[in-house]
């Protein structure tokens, strides 16, 4: 499967134009940015069921879950804003991740407003299982401000950028289920988190990217490890990966 935006394999970073240039090929209407305005999403949910071997109907009941998450407020006054918040639909699809591998063990790197650690810990509560690990540089006070209390019991923040913090951090967990990188999205930095990570990805485990259009990362890791892959995705600017069982 062609990644929409890359054209060869050499290492390359997009500029905003770019990027702006190939969401609206692939989303002319802007419609991705809900699930519920989406016209493709059900070829979403097929794909993602699928990747991770759940049914069709099992994906739309998790996604019907998602839809009832509520965050916290924002902070009242935010002239300066930390990042624009992951879209309804890849929220939802984190959490539909999340809720059906139920996992023990979840490292996402990128924390900003907190709206996908916000989405795994609630997937996390439905199934009464597993923790978060995020990684966040900044100490800014409004990080993870979408997180409600009352989910935070599940959840813990380590303070650093994600190349000095993963290293220790991966070898202390032994073993992973889920990661997810949020963080910087420069092609160094976003390749270098996937192989980190996916040497500690139980089998049948799952690396999720937010914004895989940002460069070639994503396709060139699946290039190098499609021997170790069970199955992958790439919808818009969310990319999705099955570790193979064994």
């Amino acid at each position: 499967m062609a990644h929409p935006l890359v054209e060869s394999y050499l290492p390359v970073s997009y500029a905003p134009e770019e990027i702006g240039t190939c969401k609206r090929r692939l989303d002319p209407t802007g419609s991705r940015s809900r699930f519920d305005a989406n016209p493709d999403t059900d070829a979403r949910i097929q794909r993602v069921a699928a990747t991770l071997g759940i049914s069709e109907h099992q994906a739309r009941s998790y996604m019907g879950e998602a839809r009832r998450v509520e965050l916290s407020p924002p902070p009242e006054s935010d002239d300066n804003q930390l990042a624009s918040p992951m879209c309804f639909e890849d929220r939802y699809t984190v959490y539909v991740v999340t809720r059906a591998l139920a996992p023990t063990s979840v490292i996402e790197t990128g924390i900003a407003y907190g709206v996908s650690s916000a989405y795994i810990l609630a997937a996390m509560d439905a199934a009464d299982t597993g923790s978060l690990i995020s990684i966040e540089r900044s100490r800014d006070p409004r990080i993870g401000a979408h997180v409600p209390q009352e989910l935070r019991s599940r959840w813990s923040v380590r303070t650093g950028t994600s190349l000095t913090v993963l290293p220790p951090l991966l070898e202390d967990c032994g073993e992973i289920d889920l990661f997810i990188h949020d963080s910087w999205h420069g092609y160094w930095n976003m390749r270098r988190e996937y192989e980190l990570a996916w040497k500690y990805i139980r089998p049948g485990g799952v690396l999720c990217s937010h914004d895989i259009l940002a460069t070639n990362a994503f396709p060139r890791f699946v290039q190098a490890h499609r021997g170790e892959i069970a199955t992958w995705i790439a919808s818009v600017n969310f990319g999705l990966i099955k570790k193979q069982d064994g």
